[in-house]
């Protein structure tokens, strides 16, 4: 994949059958860079049947179905693609890849709520994983939902150990969040604490 990353698509491509080529049998890792190659290189028909005889190697292999719907969205087959994604999420609640992809794919198609729901139940699952966290603030912005996502920005801030910027953060939430809104304001308000208690005790090191 990295070769792939680094070269023009149709030099990848040239790379990857040479391989082929030399191995003088099916490997599974030298076809895959090869149907990565030929979608970067927009021969999304070509690495659609690439991708086919893959899924017949392997059918239970998450990689090379997630490379099947990031065909089908690159091509322009959306809904399929969100099928594909939505298909491995629900088989594979817990998996990072999954969710991330399967959010994405909500968020492009500007299914914000849904994206939210599944993100919402990523960063429960991965705490500490700041692109989540970056990830969930646009689309809880996105659905008005302005208060969650200068939280969520904050936990990001916080995960790098910005402390001072997560608190900021934070007290922009309280401003979103309604006054009525006890828990909510309740909450917020315990998480700064907590932050300028971890932002105090790493000044004390300094």
């Amino acid at each position: 994949r990295l070769t792939v990353m680094g070269m023009r698509g149709v030099d990848a491509i040239a790379h990857y059958r040479k391989q082929i080529n030399d191995a003088g049998s099916y490997r599974l890792a030298d076809h895959y860079g090869l149907a990565l190659a030929q979608v970067k290189a927009g021969q999304y028909e070509r690495a659609r049947k690439e991708t086919v005889l893959l899924l017949e190697k392997k059918p239970e292999s998450m990689l090379f179905r997630l490379l099947h719907a990031q065909i089908e969205a690159a091509s322009g087959n959306r809904g399929k693609a969100l099928s594909i994604y939505q298909e491995l999420y629900n088989a594979n609640r817990t998996s990072l890849s999954a969710a991330t992809y399967y959010a994405d794919e909500l968020k492009q198609q500007k299914k914000y709520a849904e994206a939210r729901k599944v993100l919402r139940k990523a960063v429960r699952t991965y705490p500490r994983n700041v692109s989540l966290y970056r990830k969930l603030a646009l689309v809880e912005s996105e659905t008005g939902s302005q208060a969650e996502s200068h939280r969520a920005t904050a936990e990001a801030y916080a995960l790098l150990g910005n402390y001072k910027l997560a608190i900021q953060q934070l007290n922009i939430a309280r401003t979103h969040a309604s006054k009525d809104d006890f828990y909510t304001q309740a909450s917020i308000t315990a998480r700064i604490k907590e932050l300028q208690a971890l932002d105090a005790l790493e000044n004390q090191k300094k």
